[in-house]
């Protein structure tokens, strides 16, 4: 440290910068301007830290020792936020989540209850997956309009909803999809050799039952528009556009995409198809990192349900 002792260049114990060289520490401060200076910087004149434009002038002209009034503050800006628009917390996301989930199941079992007695047992199934998922998303879009537009007075268009569907993000949606397919088909079958599909996951169960009996067209209809049309869609707008924006202002884009597949896979509440979905929403968040839109994620998202609908019924015919 030259002439401005360490009090003074580093009062409150943070690091400073040279306002000249950003990346270089200061270890001092111009006595004229007051700027932060690194050791390339220092002039001295008369045993006393000058900047460069300071010191011509103090030997032409000498001015009094500059002496700040208040505490010094770091001159870096701050670093930029990458979903500045952001401004909801996880706490929020937590609760629309399980709010909505736990009123969607409440009504489902009610509603499953008062069920027609002719409905055979999968056509049963496939109107509780049906109706269940339509009041899930259905409470889930609500929380998530509340929240952007009435608590952070925000336009969904943050969410990156557009209406305009761009060729470059149809072809990303659809380039990615069918690899994420494929690589979570595998990952399915490894994961299957080490953990015993269970019978908790009803959509699972039902695709596989569609070829095994005479089901009626409407069944497949709605079975269809719940994995093709609704979920992509909501699942997409609340993981990717809602929560993902979350960690990724708190975290590297690559911990983030990961955390939001693991948290993706998680809410599904199934052990056995847990590493497909974390591959899928792995993917998923990955595009919707590099797009900042939706649209890529949707696309891929129905194309890997469509495909897996396709395959599970061509197998069981």
């Amino acid at each position: 440290m030259n002439h401005y002792n360490e009090r003074h260049a580093n009062p409150d114990g943070r690091t400073y910068y040279c306002n000249e060289h950003p990346f270089l520490p200061a270890v001092a401060m111009c006595i004229g301007c007051g700027r932060f200076l690194c050791s390339r910087c220092i002039t001295l004149v008369g045993n006393r830290n000058y900047c460069h434009d300071c010191a011509q002038r103090a030997i032409l002209v000498p001015r009094p020792p500059f002496y700040p009034t208040r505490p010094f503050q770091e001159n870096r800006e701050p670093a930029q936020l990458p979903f500045p628009h952001a401004t909801w917390n996880y706490r929020e996301a937590l609760g629309i989540f399980f709010g909505a989930a736990t009123i969607a199941f409440v009504l489902s079992l009610i509603l499953r209850v008062t069920l027609p007695a002719s409905l055979s047992s999968l056509e049963e199934t496939i109107v509780f997956v049906f109706v269940s998922s339509v009041l899930l998303y259905s409470f889930l879009l609500v929380g998530i309009f509340f929240s952007v537009k009435r608590t952070h007075h925000k336009p969904l268009s943050v969410l990156g909803i557009s209406r305009e569907i761009v060729s470059k993000d149809l072809l990303f949606g659809l380039g990615l999809g069918v690899p994420l397919f494929l690589g979570a088909l595998v990952a399915g079958y490894l994961s299957q050799l080490f953990i015993k599909p269970t019978k908790t996951d009803i959509i699972v169960e039902s695709v596989s039952k569609i070829s095994s009996g005479s089901i009626p067209g409407w069944a497949v209809f709605l079975l269809v528009i719940t994995l093709v049309v609704l979920a992509p869609i909501c699942e997409e707008i609340f993981f990717r556009g809602y929560a993902y924006p979350i960690m990724r202002n708190k975290m590297p884009p690559g911990t983030a995409i990961l955390l939001n597949g693991v948290i993706f896979a998680a809410a599904h509440f199934e052990i056995a198809g847990f590493i497909p979905r974390m591959l899928l929403g792995y993917g998923l968040a990955y595009m919707y990192e590099k797009n900042r839109t939706l649209t890529s994620p949707i696309i891929g998202h129905a194309l890997y349900n469509g495909l897996l609908l396709l395959l599970v019924g061509l197998i069981n015919v």
